[in-house]
This record gives structure tokens, sequence and C-alpha cells, in this order.
């Protein structure tokens, strides 16, 4: 091949490099996406991108419809964000608000690559019932704040069944029944 085949064959294999945009994210999911609940201590649901490349930061809104069998305790960040020691900013943006959670965070100084848990949402069950968490918006960016496309269409389902009920009875009492037979 002469030196003018090489680069056009170049310059194509460059071009098409080029155009296939940004590093795709495969899926900004909820784990787990299924849970049942049979208590009243607070239990969480991570929010977590699949696959990524190069993800700076995040803004990411989630809504909680369905029955008011839950509420959202607390939101903490995840363990992807800082995973490469770099300082990160994370910020739950509406606290108290009982339908929505949004929260914006970012790594600052490097990106990181994923899978892995962007934030953890805590719960705090409050009566039986069924409950969604869909995503209503999100956007993920890169180190050149390019966004990063990705698909947010899973959502996750919260039942919070009956709690069977124990009598209370401490050993002693129980000790004293036994005895008297």
């Amino acid at each position: 091949m002469t030196s003018i085949k090489y680069m056009v064959l170049f310059v194509a294999t460059f071009a098409l490099l080029m155009s296939a945009g940004p590093a795709t994210a495969d899926e900004l999911c909820f784990s787990p996406a299924d849970t049942l609940i049979l208590t009243f201590d607070p239990f969480p649901v991570h929010v977590m991108v699949d696959d990524i490349e190069s993800i700076m930061g995040y803004d990411i809104s989630v809504s909680l419809t369905g029955d008011l069998c839950v509420m959202v305790v607390n939101v903490i960040e995840g363990t992807l964000p800082g995973s490469m020691g770099d300082p990160t900013f994370f910020r739950w943006l509406n606290p108290g608000e009982a339908g929505s959670i949004s929260v914006n965070g970012s790594v600052l100084g490097t990106t990181v690559d994923g899978p892995g848990i962007l934030f953890t949402i805590y719960f705090q069950a409050l009566s039986p019932g069924v409950a969604w968490l869909d995503f209503s918006s999100s956007d993920l960016r890169n180190g050149v704040n390019e966004s990063l496309p990705h698909n947010r269409d899973k959502r996750a389902k919260i039942t919070v069944d009956e709690v069977i009920s124990t009598d209370e009875t401490s050993w002693g009492a129980i000790k004293a029944i036994c005895r008297e037979r």
C-alpha cells in the first residue's frame, strides 16, 4: 500500500471514531429493583450506573409514586464518585419533599469509570402498600462537560408487607410457665 492509501485509511478510521460521540453509560438503575420490607427499620435503595467511562458529574431526580407506605429519611453519596481518591461534591437538593428526590454531585479534579453506586436513598416503612421509584430526569456529564447518553427506563418497586407480630415475653416468664407444668 502506498502512503496515500494509508493516510486515507487513517483519516477514515479517525472520522468514524470521532463521530461516535461521547462515551455511553449503558444504564442508570435502582438496586435492588424489587424490595419487600417486613420491618420498620430504614432500608437502602442504591442509584447506580451499570457501565460508564469518564463520568465527572450528575444531576438526577427520582419520583416516588404509589401508596404512601414509605418516606425518605436520608440520601448519601455512593462509592463511585470518590473511588479515585479525589474530593467530591454532593448535595441532596430537596430534603423534606415527599414525592421526589433531587441530587447533584461531581468528582472534583478527575473522572471515574463505572459500574458503581452514585448515591443511596434510605427509606423508612410507614404502612403496608406498594411504592414506585422512577427517574424523572437525569444528566450524566463527562470531564469536558458533555452529556453522556444513557438509558433510565427501569423503575423500582418497594412493597411494604404486614409485619408478623410476636408477643414479647421475657426469658424468665417463659421459664416460670414451664416450671408450672
